[in-house]
């Protein structure tokens, strides 16, 4: 048990990792990144969130095929009226029967797209011994990607990857100068790198 505690814990850390880079918009082209004002935000009465996605979408290098996306803002883009109105004309739906918010499915076939990531991770920001403090670790952000997951070094086009040299492995070590008896020491480890490899992707 306690080794797949650490593994989670490892894991998890590597997502607040991964979170903090793909919301940096210096890992974006400028030109690829917007700060939506309030009548634009997803979910508002006055948003276009259809017409918002579908433009960053084609402004991606080959088009993007990956949407990365907090749950409370996947929340937001699943209510929002043009994204369900969208669909509805789409699936030939009377307008009564519009579903108050639409299935990730549903949103993956409206933009052709391959994944959508919700992220989930969450973070205890209170000091050891303090009442929890949780936040999560994704942002508010739409992060839009080309990602081949064939792409290599020297082949094909691809926004990042992780370079692995060693995948989750855990050793185990007897320490005999350890507490009274001695302990049995777990050490879960890898070896790898994520990286940014084309930011107009």
């Amino acid at each position: 048990i306690r080794t797949n505690q650490l593994l989670e814990v490892l894991k998890a850390s590597r997502e607040i990792e991964l979170s903090k880079k793909l919301s940096s918009s210096s890992n974006y082209l400028a030109a690829n990144t917007k700060t939506l004002e309030d009548d634009e935000k997803i979910g508002t009465s006055t948003s276009s969130a259809v017409d918002l996605i579908e433009e960053y979408i084609n402004k991606v290098l080959g088009g993007a095929n990956t949407m990365v996306i907090s749950k409370p803002a996947f929340s937001a883009l699943r209510r929002d009226r043009s994204i369900i109105n969208s669909i509805s004309i789409n699936t030939t739906a009377a307008q009564t029967d519009v579903p108050a918010m639409v299935s990730v499915e549903a949103i993956k076939d409206l933009f052709m797209l391959d994944n959508i990531l919700i992220g989930e991770a969450v973070i205890n920001t209170g000091k050891k011994g303090d009442t929890p403090t949780f936040h999560g670790a994704w942002q508010n952000d739409i992060i839009l990607l080309n990602i081949d997951p064939v792409a290599t070094t020297d082949f094909g086009v691809t926004y990042g990857y992780s370079a692995m040299y060693q995948d989750w492995e855990v050793y185990t070590y007897d320490e005999a100068d350890a507490g009274l008896k001695g302990a049995r020491m777990i050490r879960p480890c890898a070896r790898f790198v994520d990286l940014v490899a084309t930011k107009a992707c």
